[in-house]
């Protein structure tokens, strides 16, 4: 059986811009960029909220991101914990699996 890294990631109103450079970066697909404004019967949304991501979904074969925005009226808390093993069954070297990430971090 395999394992798959499959991620939720939080933004502060820059996740298109974010999700659009991973896919770039990752040779990956952008599936789904959602938007507040698009939701679907939902309660009415801010105007200067409604470009904001309520979900984005990457798939890449060895891994899947999802995103989004912090929600209209939450305030945005910022990474609070990461947990990423290494040696793991996309990188079996920890050399490896740190080069995407020092990549995105420039």
């Amino acid at each position: 059986m395999s394992t798959q890294l499959s991620a939720y990631l939080s933004y502060n109103g820059n996740c298109a811009e974010a999700m659009q450079f991973y896919a770039k970066l990752f040779n990956a697909k952008l599936e789904a960029l959602i938007t507040y404004g698009e939701m679907p019967g939902g309660e009415p949304v801010p105007p200067e909220n409604a470009k904001l991501i309520m979900h984005a979904y990457l798939v890449h074969p060895d891994f899947a991101l999802m995103a989004g925005d912090a929600p209209p009226g939450v305030p945005f808390a910022g990474i609070q914990g990461c947990m990423m093993p290494s040696p793991s069954p996309l990188w079996p070297r920890p050399s490896a699996s740190s080069r995407p990430w020092r990549t995105a971090a420039r």
